[in-house]
């Protein structure tokens, strides 16, 4: 393992590329080329080598918690125990969730799942989740407000993420778009490739150039739409994560944001409506940052009510796509 936290079974400029591309997943090869000093053939050639190898993936999605027409929900699942698997292979094949995994804790699988409006939501949870075999109860919080991602998750990076920052200092973050189907294709064409040219996502949109450069800036300016590496747990050396819920006094919920801003192991914060008011994940590079987390950390929130801290054992949908987590 490297200071990075990229593996050190990379070349150095395997290693090199992989961090340039954090900072600008859809940065132009000769961009990267000249950042390395190499060729725009010899990025071309580790770029291709990497995804191949299932190192580098890219990932787009919008950040539905951002505008009002959905709504996101963080489940907490319990199952028969010899369902459990099952019961998240079943979630990770719907379209309308966007993360499921198997954790050790209080709950058997926990998912998040984009719903348009309430009736939308509440058909999806009393209907088609509640019924799928092996499932027993399943809990809801929606959430409020996205407060961290993990688009912008960078544990290496010295000082804090613009994310960060902003949580930290109480700023809001820029108003959503409201996206219309043109966005919404937008998306599609970057779930498929992260770094698809401007002027192929305009000629399969059928439009002009000038639009779609337009159109795309639009949406990543505003962080409607968050492009993002993905690495492999092993070759970032965070192999535990966890998901936890907080309940937190109203009246000192934003000076113990603050302090949660402050910690890099968290990748992503929600504040949601449900039993407990804060939701997150982070990731560890081994279980005492786990321990960290839960009597460090949390021990110095002031308006701290309550805690539960799960081991996510597997992953089987992130950021949209089936995968499979081993940790």
């Amino acid at each position: 393992m490297t200071d990075s936290g990229i593996e050190s079974g990379l070349t150095p400029r395997e290693r090199a590329l992989l961090m340039a591309l954090r900072q600008r997943p859809r940065a132009p090869v000769r961009a990267l080329a000249e950042e390395m000093g190499c060729s725009e053939r010899t990025v071309t050639r580790y770029l291709t080598g990497l995804r191949e190898r299932g190192v580098l993936k890219f990932a787009a999605t919008l950040l539905y918690e951002r505008f009002g027409n959905h709504l996101v929900a963080q489940l907490e699942i319990t199952c028969a125990p010899q369902a459990v698997a099952a019961v998240a292979a079943r979630l990770a094949k719907r379209s309308d969730t966007r993360f499921v995994g198997t954790t050790a804790g209080t709950q058997d699988v926990v998912a998040e799942v984009v719903a348009s409006g309430r009736e939308g939501l509440a058909n999806v949870l009393t209907g088609e989740i509640a019924r799928i075999p092996g499932v027993r109860t399943v809990r809801t919080s929606v959430v409020l407000d996205l407060l961290l991602t993990a688009n912008d998750w960078n544990p290496d990076e010295p000082g804090l993420s613009l994310w960060r920052r902003r949580l930290a200092d109480g700023i809001q973050p820029p108003t959503a778009v409201e996206a219309d189907e043109i966005d919404l294709e937008i998306e599609s064409l970057l779930r498929e490739d992260v770094r698809m040219s401007v002027s192929r996502m305009a000629a399969r949109m059928h439009i002009a150039e000038t639009t779609a450069h337009r159109r795309l800036q639009r949406l990543l300016d505003s962080e409607t739409i968050v492009v993002r590496v993905v690495l492999d747990d092993d070759t970032i050396g965070f192999p535990f994560e966890t998901r936890f819920g907080l309940q937190i006094r109203p009246d000192r919920i934003k000076n113990d944001l603050r302090v949660l801003a402050l910690e890099p192991s968290l990748r992503t914060l929600y504040l949601v409506a449900g039993h407990r008011n804060v939701v997150g994940f982070s990731a560890h590079r081994t279980l005492g940052g786990v321990t960290e987390l839960a009597s460090g950390v949390f021990g110095k929130l002031s308006g701290l009510l309550g805690s539960e801290i799960a081991l996510v054992m597997d992953a089987t949908k992130r950021t949209w796509a089936q995968t499979t987590r081993h940790g």
